[in-house]
């Protein structure tokens, strides 16, 4: 773990599969396989996150790493393109560890990927997004998530919602990338 964490990722890899090839079990286990998933997701090896997950026992792991690991699992999803699996994914972080950090994210990567499918709901999925947010008082995502709806309107041919959408939008909290 020790090696991850300086930045040597093939050593740290190489050191956890060692020791998880005996199979603890419990915290150890669970946190070990964990730190494995991560140290996939640096590399951008997102494949081997999916099989890793399913070695993970969730309910060993702290509280504060479980909506950790989903969200990094269902941005693996998302990285490849599995968008309804990422959905479900991040719905699980909302819904199990609403008061986390990552839900506020989570709510909004979700977003994302129903932009990606083209799901026609998703300005009513924005709207509830926003609400939910302001009434939490999380606005972190709220332009980004609007800024999504916009983009759906104007991709749709809705110029005048589109427009309504875009104007809505403080761009002092719009990321420049």
């Amino acid at each position: 773990i020790l090696h991850g964490d300086a930045g040597d990722l093939g050593k740290s890899k190489e050191m956890l599969r060692r020791a998880l090839a005996g199979e603890p079990g419990g915290y150890w286990g669970a946190v070990g396989h964990y730190t494995l998933l991560q140290l996939f997701y640096k590399e951008g090896n997102y494949q081997d996150i999916g099989r890793q997950f399913g070695n993970i026992e969730i309910e060993q792991l702290p509280d504060n790493l479980r909506p950790k690991l989903l969200i990094t699992v269902g941005n693996s999803q998302r990285k490849q393109q599995q968008y309804t699996d990422a959905i479900g994914t991040y719905g699980s972080i909302e819904q199990y560890y609403l008061q986390s950090e990552q839900a506020v994210e989570a709510g909004y990567l979700k977003l994302i990927c129903f932009y990606k499918i083209q799901d026609g709901d998703l300005p009513q999925f924005v709207s509830n997004y926003v609400l939910n947010m302001t009434k939490l008082n999380k606005r972190a995502f709220v332009d980004r998530a609007l800024l999504l709806e916009a983009e759906h309107y104007f991709r749709t041919g809705e110029y005048e919602a589109a427009g309504t959408s875009y104007a809505s939008i403080d761009p002092n909290n719009i990321p420049e990338q």
